[in-house]
């Protein structure tokens, strides 16, 4: 970190220190992780950059803030979820998949069970938690479909797992980040959805080059993309 200059005796000031220091003690992964998947569904060529280990712009460190919120979050809802007698088990518990010497691995949010006794069976259910603004949190309860409202990357992400995992059902919270409010819902499944997204992201993988681009340089995704830089270098 350096050294930063208190010329107005700014308190603020010890705001950009934090952050500074959070931005830069960040790491990139090198590497595609299955929660990422998705992106395969939607960008081809950004699939193989991650793939790749190329480095995308880093994150500043009020984002990284707002990753370790969301990190709060899961473990304020895994812990609401076990007072009320629910079973979850498994939290972190790495995920796989291979195809000759390729592999991709994740970690899931969790597994719970017991949803029996609010009449939903007693089978198993993926565990997936995440956290949204005000605006997103709207936009699900309008649409009402977690896969719908999250687009490819998590409707990728709680269906590969839960195949790999051979679960049937999945249950999924989603926490206002400005109000506390949470939306649940649960559904099947879709494991030819799963196998489709993973045998393209092998083929990607298997790839000596990047794919060529899909969109135009001035499309709103390309725009704020962090691989933008080497995408059109």
């Amino acid at each position: 970190m350096g050294n930063l200059e208190f010329i107005n005796n700014d308190p603020n000031d010890i705001g950009l220190a934090v952050d500074e220091l959070i931005a830069a003690r960040q790491k990139q992964r090198g590497y595609m992780g299955l929660s990422q998947v998705g992106i395969v569904n939607e960008c081809t060529r950004k699939a193989w950059f991650i793939m790749n280990g190329k480095e995308c712009e880093p994150f500043p460190g009020r984002i990284l803030r707002l990753f370790r919120t969301g990190d709060d979050t899961e473990l304020n809802i895994v812990t609401d979820l076990k007072d009320i007698g629910l079973s979850v088990h498994s939290e972190q518990k790495e995920v796989t998949a291979t195809q000759n010497k390729l592999k991709l691995k994740g970690h899931i949010d969790g597994i719970v069970e017991g949803l029996g006794v609010f009449g939903f069976g007693d089978k198993p259910h993926l565990l997936e938690i995440k956290s949204c603004n005000d605006k997103r949190f709207k936009e699900l309860k309008k649409t009402g479909d977690y896969c719908e409202w999250g687009g490819a990357s998590y409707k990728a992400q709680v269906h590969i797992y839960a195949t790999l995992l051979k679960i049937d059902r999945i249950f999924t919270v989603v926490e206002n980040k400005n109000t506390s409010e949470r939306h649940f819902s649960r559904f099947h499944r879709n494991r030819d959805f799963a196998i489709d997204t993973l045998r393209l992201a092998f083929d990607i993988m298997s790839m000596q080059a990047p794919p060529e681009p899909q969109l135009p340089a001035n499309w709103y995704s390309c725009k704020w993309c962090g691989y933008r830089g080497v995408c059109r270098s």
